[in-house]
């Protein structure tokens, strides 16, 4: 019997972490052919990293004739797992995978309330600059309407949310089978048992945010580091002086220069254990990480950090920050105001219930394995 292949694609070379949280090595072990097409050199040349991962055939693509001959190497029957979230750079890949006719799948992760449309396209006013990249925005919705790009065949989803997806998602779900699955945020929080400090604290959900490298990918303005940490620093130990609890922090994954430096002036930094900080502490502090899902999870007060700084370089993220806050009901604190005033908030339960049960889980498998729901559908595929 000939092995079913099933290929991941992105514009990002494969971690670790894509492995596991996408199921790579699960679908080794039930027999698939897992390869992936990492698409790094066609769009962000300056960032490739050429990895290894045992069992996994990697395709470095470096054009788009490269892509298409590769692409039309497979048979008919391969599952093409998206890794991408449909926007208008990359119309021509999804081009591509329409005129072969490729059977896409969709596993969304990290999904988001969305905006009022009003309040983006008051956004796009503010930033006359941005006017062009909204009309391209709006012309990749018409071309996924119209049929011009491959649409998805099977979404794998994290509640009752699908925007994730990307643009025109409302026609990729008029004609795809929507399978319920969970979050590894979620999953991972419901199962750990760990507790990492024998006494209270608050954590900060780190986003290391001067040098993280998908601003510089994507031309995102960011603030000075020495700025940043001085005032976050700042906040927490006044914090810390009115608690009585530690401020300690839960690393980003790709915080590199944390190995090296402590930029939080001693503080406990962690990698690797968000969801066991978060869920044995007295109160999560944010800016707009989807780690926030762990403090919904388990119904942690949670505190977003924005700042006026980013009111005036980085507007877009000041406007999000502001509205998870309202979405959740919960405290929003300027970490730049020297007068800010920071307390605990009460949870507003039925705002994060809202939250778990549109973008964390399902009803039906929040006590499931994902993997397992996912490895089961991929391996049916073809005989329903």
């Amino acid at each position: 019997m000939t092995k079913r292949t099933i290929v991941y694609f992105d514009y990002q070379p494969l971690s670790q972490q894509v492995y596991d949280d996408y199921y790579l090595g699960q679908l080794i072990a039930a027999g698939c052919k897992v390869e992936y097409l990492d698409l790094t050199r066609l769009y962000f040349p300056s960032f490739c990293k050429e990895v290894s991962f045992e069992g996994i055939k990697i395709h470095y693509i470096g054009s788009f004739g490269e892509l298409e001959r590769v692409i039309a190497g497979f048979s008919e029957d391969t599952l093409f797992v998206s890794r991408l979230t449909f926007t208008d750079i990359v119309v021509r890949l999804f081009r591509l995978f329409k005129k072969y006719n490729c059977q896409l799948v969709a596993l969304t992760r990290g999904a988001f309330p969305a905006m009022p449309v009003t309040d983006k396209i008051i956004d796009k006013l503010r930033q006359p600059s941005q006017y062009f990249s909204y009309l391209k925005k709006v012309g990749a919705i018409l071309l996924k309407k119209i049929g011009y790009v491959q649409k998805y065949k099977y979404v794998f989803n994290c509640g009752t949310s699908l925007g994730n997806i990307g643009l025109g998602w409302q026609y990729d779900v008029a004609q795809a089978k929507i399978i319920g699955v969970n979050t590894c945020d979620f999953e991972r929080i419901r199962d750990t048992k760990e507790v990492p400090f024998a006494y209270k604290y608050i954590v900060f959900l780190d986003e290391y945010f001067p040098f993280h490298p998908d601003f510089k990918m994507f031309g995102q303005a960011t603030i000075g580091e020495d700025i940043y940490y001085k005032q976050l620093n700042a906040l927490f130990k006044k914090i810390e002086a009115a608690y009585q609890l530690p401020v300690v922090i839960a690393a980003h994954p790709k915080a590199e220069l944390y190995k090296t430096h402590n930029y939080y002036e001693g503080r406990e930094v962690l990698f690797g254990k968000t969801a066991e900080l978060v869920k044995n502490s007295v109160c999560v502090l944010a800016h707009y990480s989807t780690s926030i899902g762990y403090a919904i999870a388990t119904e942690k007060p949670l505190v977003f950090l924005n700042a006026l700084v980013y009111k005036q370089n980085i507007h877009r993220i000041y406007q999000f920050i502001n509205f998870l806050g309202e979405y959740l009901n919960t405290k929003v604190l300027l970490f730049d105001d020297a007068e800010a005033d920071f307390s605990i908030p009460v949870v507003d339960k039925g705002r994060y219930e809202e939250y778990k049960y549109s973008f964390l889980t399902n009803k039906e498998t929040e006590e499931l394995n994902s993997g397992e729901i996912f490895v089961k559908e991929i391996l049916n595929y073809g005989r329903e």
